[in-house]
């Protein structure tokens, strides 16, 4: 999407300049918000500690009283046994939380125990003697309790599997025995009442034992159910995010306690009743029993919400404000620059002729537009330059394309005739890098029995290599016109070559004799890369290595000639270092080896076949992109049973 200069304008100076103007208000409410939790923090620790002590001194109360009856029945059980009715009624007068108190004599391992229960029923105290079943939930009930607790016992389930009340059991001992028990059992309801009298009008509770168990809460329905239950606001199973936090955070209070605290207050990321809450807990000394007090987030926050309201509605008017104050600057410092837009949309539509009025004095924008004019004059000119540099680079493009089309005729497009069918094919292919290369190659008849062919590479590219391949080529066929040994064919045109060769350019050149008759290779080789001799069983292999110089430097140069072999199914092969030096980005080149193993790898093929693979890999090293002109010869004696 394309902005114009006044958007843009509004854009690199307004959004900076709001986002600070933003941030620094947010910043505010960051910090109001950070004074407030820790306000709430302090405020939730504050009121779970008062809450929990306030509990905890009447439970510490009931506490003390039935373990100073223990202890008065473990030294005087014969007076105890007389007075236990009076004894009974002190312990549960203690507070209006007791709702029953009971002595049990008789060790509770065995059977037989006896004693008196004191129960509060409708305000008034009722006395009976203890029944079997009365002893034996009394004798559960000391079994179950945790003496690391200090003999608390918290739920205990009635009849209906609810999780009524709450006891102490103390035992009473004599000469080291167990000879009874005292009980003292509270109301947890009655205890959950208390709580929520004490407790802030906003806040929800829990009483939690050292298993996470409910004991009193703000809703009776969570009595006896599990803490993390009770987190859930639609009754059904809570999302694993909320669990997963509030269980961490009961391991943060386990590990809290184990360091020795004994209250802490921190946000908890889970939800109750549609709001979330920052928590605090309180350890109750008396029972061991936890406080968790929840106080919603959004009361701690209020008064920071309304501030943000109030503010939100002033920074809105702030920002239109710095708007409108953005929008008429740069409508008031673009304007030339707008006119400076029209004029190059102008010249960008062709219209040349345009020019501006820079104005006055030496700002930016005045050096601008006398720039925009000097640029207009000078494109002008360039434009007219580039025509006619155009016009010239067409002509010498078509030059150079006719010339790649006489470079190309002077090379057999097609395999020479015999009158006679032959057990042999050449094939040859020629790639320049340029328009027109040094690379050439060349196959003729020299009489029936005997064909020439060469493969030979100019030194440097384009025009001139052109230029001296062409002259060469010439010169060799004339003079094959008249010598038949390849030795004395390259003498002669060395010679010829010498008389005017001022570029000081040289030639590469393989020249061969082939006998189709026999198979026989009589070939001179000047100063050119070794021929591959690919056969059917064996693998490829480098012969036919230079016997003499280049052609084109030394006057008085010799070359032997040597004989080859080429026997049914062979391929001899020609080329040139565009080929073995062809090379990829990582500049390792293939090399003779390389185009060894690539030929090793392929199946028999005919002449043709071989020379389009070669060229063809070449492409591919180079990714299509040829640093050096490639020429590939490949001559192909036919297997007997290829043979037309």
């Amino acid at each position: 999407m394309k902005l114009n200069i006044i958007l843009k304008f509004i854009l690199v100076v307004g959004i900076p300049l709001i986002a600070v103007y933003m941030f620094v208000g947010y910043m505010q409410y960051r910090s109001m918000v950070g004074m407030v939790e820790r306000e709430g923090s302090l405020r939730a620790k504050v009121s779970v500690e008062l809450l929990a002590n306030t509990l905890d001194e009447r439970l510490s109360l009931i506490g003390s009283a039935t373990r100073s009856l223990a202890g008065y029945a473990s030294l005087n059980p014969k007076g105890t046994r007389g007075l236990q009715d009076e004894l009974l009624r002190d312990l549960i007068n203690t507070d209006p939380l007791l709702n029953l108190a009971a002595i049990a004599w008789g060790d509770p391992s065995q059977t037989g125990m006896s004693g008196l229960s004191l129960e509060r029923k409708d305000g008034t105290l009722d006395s009976s003697p203890l029944t079997e079943e009365t002893i034996h939930r009394l004798v559960d009930d000391y079994s179950s309790v945790e003496q690391s607790i200090g003999n608390w016992l918290a739920p205990i389930r009635s009849s209906d599997g609810l999780a009524h009340d709450a006891a102490i059991v103390q035992p009473i001992t004599i000469d080291g025995q167990t000879a009874g028990l005292v009980v003292a059992s509270l109301s947890l309801t009655q205890l959950q009442d208390d709580a929520i009298r004490s407790s802030l009008s906003s806040s929800r509770f829990a009483i939690v034992n050292n298993s996470w168990i409910v004991l009193a809460s703000t809703k009776t329905k969570h009595m006896g159910n599990p803490l993390v239950g009770i987190i859930n606001p639609d009754e059904t199973a809570a999302a694993p995010e909320d669990t997963t936090a509030f269980n961490e955070f009961l391991s943060q209070i386990t590990s809290d306690r184990k360091q020795g605290k004994k209250s802490n207050s921190q946000p908890v990321p889970v939800r109750y009743d549609g709001d979330e809450y920052w928590v605090a807990w309180s350890v109750m000394n008396e029972p061991k029993w936890l406080m968790i007090d929840a106080i919603p987030e959004a009361t701690l926050l209020e008064p920071v919400y309304s501030l943000l309201q109030r503010d939100t509605l002033y920074r809105i008017g702030g920002v239109f404000l710095i708007l409108l104050c953005l929008l008429g600057s740069a409508l008031l410092l673009t304007r030339r620059i707008r006119r400076l837009h029209a004029a190059m949309e102008l010249v960008r539509n062709g219209d040349l002729d345009i020019r501006v009025n820079p104005g006055h004095g030496r700002d930016e924008i005045t050096r601008l537009g006398e720039g925009f004019n000097l640029m207009v004059d000078s494109l002008s000119r360039n434009l007219d330059e580039l025509a006619r540099s155009e016009a010239d680079r067409i002509a010498v493009d078509r030059e150079l394309d006719i010339a790649r089309n006489i470079q190309q005729s002077l090379q057999p497009e097609l395999p020479p005739e015999f009158p006679h069918p032959v057990d042999f094919e050449i094939a040859a292919i020629n790639l320049a890098a340029r328009h027109v290369g040094g690379d050439f190659y060349d196959y003729w008849i020299m009489d029936d029995k005997h064909m020439a062919f060469m493969l030979g590479d100019v030194s440097g590219k384009g025009v001139p290599a052109a230029i001296f391949m062409g002259v060469s080529r010439t010169t060799i066929r004339m003079v094959a016109g008249r010598e038949r040994s390849p030795d004395r064919i390259l003498k002669r045109v060395n010679e010829s070559l010498l008389k005017d060769n001022n570029q000081g350019l040289f030639i590469t050149l393989f020249l061969g004799v082939y006998n189709i008759e026999t198979g026989v290779l009589r070939y001179a080789n000047a100063g050119h890369h070794s021929a591959i001799l690919k056969s059917v069983d064996d693998p490829s292999t480098l012969v036919a290595g230079a016997t003499g110089t280049i052609l084109g430097t030394l006057p008085e140069a010799e070359w032997t000639e040597e004989t080859l072999q080429i026997n049914p199914g062979d391929h001899f092969i020609l080329y040139t270092d565009g080929l073995s030096e062809a090379h990829g980005d990582d500049g390792v080149m293939l090399d003779a080896t390389g185009i060894e193993q690539f030929l090793d790898k392929r199946k028999d093929s005919d002449a043709q076949t071989v020379c389009r693979e070669l060229i063809g890999m070449a492409e591919s090293i180079q990714s299509d992109q040829l640093f050096d002109d490639v020429t590939v010869m490949d001559l192909h004696r036919r297997s007997p049973e290829k043979r037309p």
